[in-house]
């Protein structure tokens, strides 16, 4: 289920990436910038 990853960053906000491994790798974008290396390589062009 989702639902206690949404509450933790309805909690935490970003602070909940630093605690939560699995958070921090669903992350595909930050600060404007690709970071997810699988989102990388279907949107190459973008980067």
């Amino acid at each position: 289920s989702t639902l206690p990853y949404v509450i933790k960053l309805a909690d935490q906000g970003l602070k909940a990436l630093e605690q939560d491994a699995a958070l921090e790798k669903g992350l595909n974008i930050k600060a404007g910038q690709i970071v997810h290396p699988a989102v990388m390589e279907v949107f190459r062009d973008l980067i």
